[in-house]
């Protein structure tokens, strides 16, 4: 029979192998830029084109000629074999088109962007022909809550707006270095929008394992109870 001491010995050692999982949380009530969190910023100069007030970051990329612009992003953190969640409390404001407003996650095995526009999203991943699909969804009419969900150890995804799911499908096999963005991608539009706060996590326990650790909890309680 397991000893108590030994029970408590395996959930440290389940506990601490989730902790290793990688949960990343922001927002903007200290007043600084992604930039000074560790995250990277692609593009032009990024006090050009964000700031923050009242604890908000806004991105504006309509000052910049064509359709340039910038993001941010974070490398290292993605993990296909894990369930993912990838959220953004942010309000669309304004944009002319494809991913000026947008946030993504990349690995080698998947690559989803998803581009906020007016009573839609844009999602691009192939294999949906032409390797992009639009979807309505509201965004408009102040801040909503936009959610990525990447099952782990397959090809589906799926995407919620405020808790609704908007979207069901496959995601394509990327080939750039595993990390989630957000911001212009500039691919074909700018945009002009503001996140209240971002939320990301490959800590998302599965139904089976999560049961195994309810009935170990459970009988470690039962067995206390005994003893005492």
């Amino acid at each position: 029979m397991i000893s108590i001491a030994r029970k408590l010995a395996l959930l440290g050692m389940f506990c601490a192998s989730e902790a290793a999982a990688v949960t990343v949380f922001l927002d903007f009530e200290d007043g600084l830029l992604p930039t000074a969190h560790g995250w990277s910023f692609e593009g032009t100069d990024e006090g050009l084109l964000y700031s923050i007030a009242g604890g908000v970051l806004r991105g504006d990329t309509f000052s910049l000629p064509g359709e340039g612009g910038g993001y941010y992003k974070l490398p290292g953190v993605y993990d296909a074999s894990k369930d993912t969640v990838f959220e953004l409390r942010a309000r669309y404001i304004d944009g002319s088109g494809g991913l000026g407003s947008a946030f993504g996650v990349y690995g080698p095995s998947s690559y989803v962007e998803i581009g906020v526009q007016a009573g839609q999203l844009q999602i691009v991943s192939e294999p949906m022909p032409p390797g992009s699909t639009t979807v309505g969804a509201a965004t408009m009419g102040g801040f909503h809550t936009f959610t990525l969900l990447l099952p782990g150890g397959t090809q589906t995804m799926e995407v919620k707006v405020d808790g609704v799911t908007v979207f069901q499908g496959t995601r394509r096999l990327g080939v750039v270095p595993n990390g989630i963005g957000f911001g212009d991608f500039t691919a074909g539009g700018d945009g002009t929008w503001e996140v209240d706060s971002l939320f990301y996590s490959n800590d998302v326990p599965e139904p089976a394992t999560l049961g195994i650790v309810l009935i170990g909890l459970c009988g470690l309680s039962w067995r206390m109870r005994r003893l005492q």
